[in-house]
């Protein structure tokens, strides 16, 4: 009687366990997509990560780039998404987001610190010039772009996930500073 599953379940990359993120990603995504089948599940929307491209050649990715994962997580997460288009040869209708860094309310993962240095008014480094092209998505936004790929009319596809607006690294970190007005600067 399920109509869509959502599957948002993952060992997140900090856990640094390649077993955990086989046990996890892996298999655990395996048995997700064979229950689905088995149980005539309309839809699985399956949120991977774009660690899937490692260090992409240029920004914004795109769905047409070729993943090249780095490190376990990127690749437990590519195995994972490799399972899903399996299933989608066997009928079943898989989307597969591939959200970018994902900020929002109570999740800044490696960028608290930063935004804990710009509170108590500390400059902030950046490495070389800064020009770093870096793309995120605001978790409020992935959760609508999941919510609305379960529409019955969207068949199954990759799709990245992430802003529109962006520009590069200190451009992003100086808005900030600017916004806290704390006296913090780029440096």
């Amino acid at each position: 009687g399920v109509d869509v599953v959502f599957h948002n379940v993952a060992q997140v990359p900090l856990a640094k366990d390649k077993n955990l993120f086989n046990s996890v990603n892996i298999n655990g995504t395996e048995n997700i997509l064979n229950s689905c089948l088995k149980n005539n599940v309309n839809k699985i929307i399956y949120t991977s990560s774009s660690a899937v491209y490692g260090i992409p050649e240029t920004n914004p990715v795109n769905e047409k780039m070729i993943p090249k994962p780095l490190e376990a997580y990127g690749s437990a997460k590519y195995i994972a998404e490799s399972s899903c288009k399996e299933y989608i040869k066997k009928g079943l209708n898989v989307i597969i987001i591939r959200p970018r860094t994902i900020l929002g309310h109570g999740r800044l993962g490696i960028f608290q610190i930063l935004f804990e240095w710009i509170r108590s008014g500390q400059n902030i480094p950046v490495l070389g010039n800064g020009n770093n092209v870096y793309q995120f998505i605001h978790a409020n936004d992935l959760a609508n772009a999941i919510i609305l790929s379960s529409d019955k009319n969207i068949k199954s596809g990759t799709y990245n996930c992430g802003t529109n607006r962006y520009g590069t690294m200190r451009q992003t970190l100086e808005k900030l500073c600017e916004h806290a007005n704390t006296g913090s600067e780029v440096k």
